[in-house]
């Protein structure tokens, strides 16, 4: 069972898919290390940040957040991993629904991000912020996508992007 202990939510440990809504406005730590697949939703009218920070992580891990109405979602993730792949997946579903996504990494191995951002009703905004290091030979790739059904939506959209990255290797 998912609990939430002083603003920590905690994901079941060891199963494959676990989902979370949220119905307030928090500042929340998301532990999850051994759940494979994570769906959260945010509720209407409420302003939400989840903050996650890990140094051992499950591979083929998927995130699906999924933002309603007038609400908005600042997602922080920080890790110090060998190897990752990861796949976020956010659904700005409702109107006037916004997504802040900060990704700050340092690699010990091989990095493979996918992010895909669903603008999915008008007014709605999105910003991606991915900071990275990497050591020695290690990568970092990023994957970055937009849907198709934008277009079709007559609204305004505001979408921005910022990689930094900073390769170090041994002398």
């Amino acid at each position: 069972m998912n609990k939430i202990d002083l603003n920590k939510i905690v994901l079941d440990e060891g199963i494959d898919e676990s989902s979370l809504e949220i119905t307030e406005s928090v500042d929340y730590k998301l532990d999850c290390k051994d759940t494979k697949d994570v769906n959260i939703y945010i509720l209407k009218n409420i302003k939400v940040s989840l903050t996650e920070i890990e140094d051992t992580h499950t591979d083929d891990k998927v995130y699906n957040y999924f933002i309603s109405d007038n609400s908005t979602l600042i997602i922080n993730k920080f890790y110090d991993l060998s190897d990752i792949k990861e796949e976020i997946n956010i659904y700005l579903n409702g109107y006037n629904s916004n997504v802040i996504l900060n990704l700050s990494m340092i690699s010990k191995g091989s990095h493979v991000y996918k992010i895909n951002v669903h603008h999915n009703n008008k007014n709605t905004n999105s910003m991606t912020n991915v900071h990275g290091v990497t050591l020695g030979s290690n990568k970092i790739e990023i994957e970055n996508r937009r849907n198709e059904a934008e277009k079709s939506l007559n609204a305004i959209i505001s979408k921005k992007e910022k990689h930094q990255f900073l390769f170090l290797s041994a002398i």
